[in-house]
């Protein structure tokens, strides 16, 4: 996905066949890099302004292709990949040809990236840092990080290096780790409670972020400044988890676990909600409020949220105690019933989407929720091939139930016009 920020539109790049999961930006800002999962996975080299494919890499990696990177000039490319070996392979792009491997580690590789000042490829990950070169005839070599007298080994999640060559490593203990070549200089202990998953650097300093819900700008080794996503109130419930975090020209723009992109201008220390979306799992639940121009959706990841249809932008997240399977809206649009996976049946006010009523009459997931055209009722159905019918104006009573024959399951429902029959 393309984010067009000035206009607030997407664009979908489409080569792939499988899921996503690898990503690098070329030096000249313009072409990407993406690997995907699969068998014999692809890497694809694409134009983000034509989103045409320039290159295709096949044929070393099995499982998929776990992290990416190109080198200082853009002409060579690192994959990682999922095999068992987690093996490394450094690719001339533009030819299609793969210069060089080697198994990478025993345990998994969270990332890999080039050191843009002397093109060393380091590799962190479980227990894991390597600092790897090329020689001879395209061979390579690695070189584990040293700790110093204490040895022990950290792991580590991300790296991101500084205007001189140094290397920074977030760990999953919360420390930022920075290394001269291969040894230790320096850690801040606990920078983040919990593990950091984003570093980048900056002309002045770095930009840290950790699954504490917090980003960190740093002047030279200092922490100088805090933003705290953990106690935000735009639009969600959620506690964001910081998973990517960029410095551009004062501005810091900031990725979450939770599929939101904030921009935080570090000068005035205010935050924008960019985009945000259902995250990590399938959207089932869709419906349209009946006299607004918004629609609410339901998902697997625990949350309804509402979108406004002008601006494409969410107004509000609730999260629920479930995976949501689907979503209505009652006649006049004051309540939204969400099915959860679980057998659960909640009715929400739609003003603030505060949960009123939580019903649950069945234990397996249900498939389909329907208010009758008058509001007065609400019917589920389960994939047990259960139909339950509430009245909502008792408190949704469970007035009346029905199945089918063993072994059926009911996926959808509809009422008739005069609401008689479903």
């Amino acid at each position: 996905v393309v984010y067009r920020k000035e206009r607030h539109m997407q664009v979908f790049f489409s080569g792939h066949t499988d899921d996503v999961i690898s990503l690098a930006l070329h030096p000249d800002k313009t072409l990407v890099a993406t690997g995907q999962v699969g068998k014999s996975p692809v890497i694809l080299v694409w134009n983000s302004s034509s989103m045409q494919t320039l290159s295709s890499l096949r044929g070393f990696h099995e499982v998929g292709v776990a992290a990416l990177s190109f080198n200082k000039d853009g002409s060579k490319l690192a994959s990682v990949g999922l095999d068992v070996d987690h093996s490394i392979a450094v690719w001339d792009w533009k030819k299609g040809m793969r210069i060089a491997s080697s198994p990478g580690h025993t345990e998994k590789i969270m990332e890999a990236r080039f050191n843009p000042v002397d093109d060393v490829l380091v590799t962190c990950g479980i227990r894991h840092i390597k600092f790897w070169s090329m020689y001879g005839d395209n061979q390579m070599r690695s070189k584990k990080g040293v700790y110093g007298q204490e040895g022990v080994q950290h792991t580590m999640l991300c790296v991101s290096f500084t205007d001189a060559g140094l290397s920074l490593t977030g760990g999953e203990s919360g420390d930022i780790f920075l290394w001269k070549g291969t040894h230790l200089e320096w850690q801040f202990e606990q920078a983040h409670k919990g593990p950091v998953f984003a570093l980048s650097t900056y002309p002045d300093g770095f930009v840290s972020g950790g699954k504490d819900g917090r980003v960190r700008l740093w002047s030279g080794l200092d922490p100088v400044k805090v933003f705290d996503f953990s106690t935000t109130t735009v639009t969600s419930t959620l506690t964001p988890r910081i998973r990517s975090a960029c410095w551009n020209d004062g501005h810091v723009l900031v990725g979450t676990m939770s599929n939101e992109i904030f921009e935080v201008d570090e000068r005035n220390m205010t935050q924008r909600l960019l985009t945000q979306s259902h995250a990590g799992a399938d959207v089932w639940g869709l419906d349209t409020h009946p006299k607004e121009e918004v629609f609410a959706t339901g998902g697997e990841d625990h949350t309804v949220r509402v979108f406004k249809v002008a601006s494409r932008k969410p107004s509000m997240v609730r999260e629920l105690n479930g995976g949501v399977k689907c979503v209505a809206y009652n006649h006049d649009g004051m309540l939204l019933a969400a099915g959860l996976v679980d057998g659960q049946v909640i009715i929400m006010e739609t003003r603030k989407l505060t949960p009123m009523h939580e019903k649950r009459s069945r234990e397996e997931t249900i498939t389909d929720v329907k208010f009758s055209p008058d509001g007065n009722f609400l019917a589920t159905t389960c994939m047990d091939g259960s139909l339950d019918i509430y009245d909502s104006t008792v408190e949704f009573e469970l007035v009346g139930s029905a199945s089918t024959t063993e072994g059926s399951s009911l996926i959808h429902l509809d009422w008739s016009a005069d609401g008689r029959h479903i």
